[in-house]
């Protein structure tokens, strides 16, 4: 990642979702806000301007995962609304993500945007025209150098009251060391019916053929976990698995009719839904 522009393979994500608005295919999917904070040369549906070391991810991206990034889109925000309690919400890695403007359960609650300095300066200068909201925090981390506690803590963020969680995209990115050490800070701060949404990937042909697609913009993969070694983690922490779901479950929920997912793509990403007791 440069410091001097947003993270790449949060770029490609945003363009996912702006061209899943574009061309419907998932039950409940809307985003109005990605294609207005999609960065110059990223954009999927003309063809045109893309950034050259982006161009073959973004092409791939183009024939699979686009669906799968609408998908979990989709699966996460029905986590953060059937959450035990939903009293302020923390999305770490948050790219170039818009749930604090287009969810209307978020309207009037703490956010805190988690994510590299960088990535954040970018976004905040895209989206001054937006909604203002008055409980909307930008919280700059380094995940492998940083202290997510004392960052979060000087944000405002209150250990005391019920968390939801957004880990989305983060983990395969990060050593093993960084995710297990970041999950210990995340029950640290979780007060009793706080809910974790973690994806992860599992070892598998399609997430080395995704890796290679991701090195070549600088943002190798570093971690994989299989369901139990991640369900084993968090509960190693004290939270509880309560689903744990692949594309292919979350398209039998939420794709249109006749809308099919390409092969390979179905068992790569999975989200761990996780709550603490109480």
């Amino acid at each position: 990642m440069r410091d001097d522009q947003p993270s790449s393979t949060a770029s490609i994500v945003c363009a996912a979702r702006a061209e899943t608005a574009r061309r419907p295919t998932i039950r409940g999917f809307e985003e109005p806000f990605a294609e207005r904070l999609l960065p110059p040369g990223y954009a999927i549906h003309d063809g045109a301007g893309w950034q050259r070391r982006a161009a073959r991810l973004v092409r791939r991206v183009l024939r699979g995962g686009v669906h799968v990034i609408g998908l979990r889109t989709v699966a996460i925000d029905d986590g953060i609304r059937t959450a035990p309690s939903l009293q302020q919400l923390v999305i770490l890695g948050a790219g170039l993500d818009a749930r604090a403007w287009r969810m209307p359960e978020l309207a009037e609650l703490p956010v805190f945007e988690v994510d590299h300095e960088s990535t954040q300066r970018y976004k905040r200068e895209r989206a001054a025209a937006f909604a203002d909201l008055p409980y909307h925090h930008y919280v700059s981390v380094d995940f492998e150098r940083d202290s997510l506690a004392d960052r979060l803590h000087e944000a405002g963020h209150r250990a005391d009251l019920p968390t939801v969680w957004v880990w989305e995209g983060v983990t395969m990115y990060l050593h093993p060391a960084a995710v297990e050490g970041t999950v210990s800070v995340l029950a640290d701060r979780s007060a009793p019916q706080s809910r974790l949404l973690v994806t992860y990937l599992p070892s598998s042909v399609a997430r080395t053929l995704i890796g290679v697609g991701t090195s070549i913009v600088g943002e190798g993969f570093r971690a994989s976990y299989e369901p139990p070694e991640m369900a084993a983690l968090l509960a190693k922490h004290g939270f509880e698995v309560v689903r744990d779901e692949s594309a292919e479950q979350w398209h039998a929920r939420w794709a249109l009719d006749g809308v099919s997912l390409m092969r390979g793509f179905g068992r790569t990403e999975r989200l761990a839904t996780a709550d603490t007791p109480g």
